[in-house]
Formats: structure tokens, C-alpha cells, sequence
């Protein structure tokens, strides 16, 4: 079977939806929360073996193992976490510079690290994107896969509602079929996206 691609007009009109939008390294990247600044000032960012990495396409369960993992990290100490929102305890790499301008190893959301210093971080980069620290194996990169129907399905909703994709309540699901299958998408190619860190664990 032969996936079509999207007419010139339709990743026009997808791209023109996006605020500060931007292409790099072939990804589309939406400008607001991830851009190609932040993706490159990550590279030397210090990372050690009490760091933990999760790392997905979007929609694909993240969020469900960021609260796993930070449980375990926590040592299942549930009262300590409940007050902790899963954005302080699994900090976003793509947002690292706006939530610490200083990029210290201790983080202002130091409240956050548990004993033994141990620190959960989630990502949608691609294994090349990620510090270098990371890609040399200095930390944890734990990769979390979803059935691509029921990624899809989900990205499709989240596309519709997210603000930081811009006005996009009316975008049909064949048009989205076609970006998803394609990889004409904010985060890329699913397939490329499992496939690299297949590859790279």
C-alpha cells in the first residue's frame, strides 16, 4: 500500500496553524514550547547516573510513566508526591531553559529531588537530540512505544485542543492521516522516532 503525501497547500495550511514554527533537522517543531535554540543549548547539559530519562513520540504514555517512575524514585512515598505536581517531578527537557535559566545540576525545583539526588526527566527528542551525556550512556533512557493506531487516534484529539499548535479544532481526521503517515507532524515520523531508539537502547 502506497501512503500518499500531503499536497503542498495542505502543509501550508498545517504549518500556518502553528505559532512560531519551525523546521529543524527535518522535524517540525512547534516554536512556543521546543525550538532548534533549545534543542542545541541542550548538548552539554550535565547528566549523570542518578538521571533518569523518558523519552517518547507524543501521545504515547508518557505522563502515565513519569508518575511510575517518580513513584519508584520516590521510594512509593505517594504523601510526598500527591503535593508535587508531574511537572516538577519529571521535568521536560525541550522546556529546560525556561524553567531553569541558570541550568544547574540543582534545579530551583530542588524540592523535587529526592534522597540520593536522583532526578526524572521526559523528552520527545530523538536519540541524536538528546545531551551528549545521555547518548554516551551516563544516565538512564527508559523509551516508551504505543501502538501507532492508538497514538494516532490520541495525537489527533490533542492536535485539536492544545493551544500551543495553534486554532485547530476543525482539522479533519484525513487530512491528520496524512501527516501522521508521513511524518509531516510536529515530533516527526513515529517510525523513525521507535525505529532511532530501537536502534539506539
Amino acid at each position: 500500500m502506497i501512503i500518499p503525501e500531503p499536497t503542498e497547500e495542505q502543509k501550508k495550511e498545517y504549518l500556518a496553524r502553528i505559532p512560531k514554527v519551525e523546521i529543524f533537522e527535518g522535524q517540525i517543531l512547534p516554536g512556543v514550547i521546543h525550538s532548534s535554540q533549545k534543542t542545541l543549548s541542550l548538548k552539554d547539559f550535565p547528566l549523570d547516573e542518578n538521571d533518569v530519562i523518558i523519552a517518547s513520540f507524543p501521545k504515547s504514555g508518557t505522563i502515565w510513566t513519569c508518575e511510575l517512575v517518580s513513584a519508584i524514585v520516590h521510594d512509593a512515598d505517594l504523601e510526598t508526591i500527591k503535593g508535587i505536581t508531574i511537572e516538577e517531578r519529571a521535568l521536560r527537557m525541550e522546556l529546560l531553559d525556561s524553567i531553569v535559566p541558570e541550568r544547574e545540576a540543582s534545579y530551583k525545583l530542588g524540592k523535587t529531588r529526592p534522597t540520593g539526588n536522583r532526578r526524572v526527566w521526559r523528552t520527545h527528542l530523538l536519540p541524536e537530540q538528546l545531551p551528549l551525556a545521555a547518548q554516551q550512556g551516563k544516565c538512564k533512557v527508559i523509551y516508551v512505544a504505543r501502538n501507532p493506531k492508538d497514538t494516532a487516534v490520541s495525537y489527533f484529539h490533542f492536535h485539536r485542543m492544545a493551544k500551543f499548535f495553534g486554532p485547530m479544532p476543525d482539522l479533519s481526521w484525513d487530512n491528520f492521516f496524512l501527516y501522521f503517515t508521513t511524518g509531516f507532524i510536529c515530533g516527526g515520523s513515529w517510525f523513525k522516532h521507535v525505529t532511532s531508539y530501537w536502534k539506539f537502547c
